[in-house]
């Protein structure tokens, strides 16, 4: 639980990353949103200029994610992180879409 208690800049720092290349953006993208320097970007990217909690907010927003998914410690098991996948991706679907998730998980554990 003493995780849950420290921040790990670096963690954060490597999911902003992966989450706007998971959304097919350049950090010129992401700054002219931000209204921040493509430079600033990067170092909060990597690490070397600490975030403050109202840009998680922000990031959270334009990547369509929860802020806790920027500060979720790293997953040990795989099958946790598969579940954390899953949730991610739930949380990204419409509604529409989550009934239709949920179909076919029902549908592939009832083999």
């Amino acid at each position: 639980m003493d995780s849950l208690k420290t921040v790990d800049y670096t963690l954060i720092a490597k999911r902003l990353k992966e989450m706007r290349l998971q959304r097919h953006l350049r950090q010129k993208d992401v700054a002219e949103i931000m209204k921040m320097t493509e430079n600033y970007i990067s170092r909060l990217e990597s690490g070397t200029v600490p975030i403050l909690l109202e840009n998680l907010y922000s990031f959270a927003s334009i990547y369509h994610c929860s802020v806790i998914d920027f500060l979720r410690p790293e997953v040990e098991n795989s099958d946790d992180y598969l579940l954390a996948a899953i949730n991610q991706l739930a949380e990204q679907a419409t509604s529409k879409q989550r009934e239709q998730i949920f179909k076919i998980m029902q549908v592939l554990l009832d083999d």
